[in-house]
């Protein structure tokens, strides 16, 4: 007599706070334990973790959709590594899911000090070593990679940030697991309008915005193009109060492929956007 194999429910522990960072030093922190020692590896692929454990490895991790977010400067990688530069000092809540090859989620709550230079650190025994996210390649259609957003940093002050996520929509079949990432930008106030520029998402992503980064008129709808590469962007948006929202189109020369591969579909994929004008005052 045949029996059912059972798989045991993904488990994902820690305490909720992390190591202290400090205002425009690097900073890491790997939620995939033992901590990983390249940028690029995959949290459970080769080496057994102990924190994630159980389900279907390997995983990956992403930020919970209104949850809040890491320090600006700051992002997610989809391993688990959480790293780069926090702009701006502060406490930080946001929680963090991992997900499994089942599409088995668990999260948990966490929260980031961000101290000026010269304050006392908390660093904990669990800090890791810094890490370069540079090489984090933008996700290919059909994997379990996600694209995350880099903070752009330069030509600060600006009046504020706008800070947003995206997600994938159309066609879902290519799409076994429903994935988001955060996008970021810098906003202006000017006598001609608000100013939306430096918009970027994915590590290798040219910066933009709507209207060639000129002002913008609130309820209008902006169009405009940004390259990963060779891969294209084609966006639309349009500012309603502090919200800027709207959808891209992402065209590749390859067809994506679901589950097995047995299936193809267009490569004309959609996705949606949508985020707020955080001002610095």
């Amino acid at each position: 007599m045949l029996t059912a194999r059972t798989q045991k429910s993904i488990t994902f522990t820690g305490k909720a706070q992390l190591p202290d960072g400090t205002v425009n030093k690097e900073y890491s922190y790997s939620f995939c334990k033992p901590d990983l020692k390249k940028i690029n590896d995959l949290c459970g692929g080769i080496v057994k973790t102990t924190n994630p454990a159980g389900g279907q490895p390997p995983y990956h991790f992403e930020l919970d959709s209104g949850s809040g977010f890491p320090p600006l400067g700051i992002i997610l990688n989809t391993n688990g590594v959480l790293s780069g530069k926090a702009a701006k000092k502060g406490e930080y809540k946001f929680r963090v899911c991992v997900v499994d090859q089942a599409a088995s989620k668990k999260c948990r709550d966490n929260i980031l000090t961000i101290k000026e230079e010269g304050e006392t650190i908390n660093t904990l025994p669990t800090q890791p070593t810094t890490q370069d996210n540079s090489s984090v390649n933008p996700t290919q259609p059909g994997t379990t990679e996600v694209q995350q957003g880099k903070t752009p940093l330069k030509n600060y002050p600006s009046d504020g940030y706008w800070e947003g996520g995206y997600e994938w929509t159309d066609p879902a079949e290519c799409f076994p697991v429903k994935r988001s990432s955060p996008w970021y930008g810098k906003y202006e106030k000017t006598k001609d309008g608000i100013r939306i520029y430096d918009m970027r998402f994915g590590a290798d992503m040219e910066y933009g915005g709507p209207n060639d980064q000129k002002p913008i008129q609130e309820g209008v709808i902006y169009k405009w193009d940004q390259y990963a590469g060779y891969k294209k962007y084609q966006i639309e948006g349009k500012l309603e109060g502090t919200t800027f929202s709207g959808t891209f189109t992402y065209v590749d020369d390859k067809p994506c492929k679901y589950g097995d591969g047995t299936k193809e579909y267009g490569n004309v994929l959609k996705g949606k956007f949508t985020g707020q004008l955080i001002s610095f005052d």
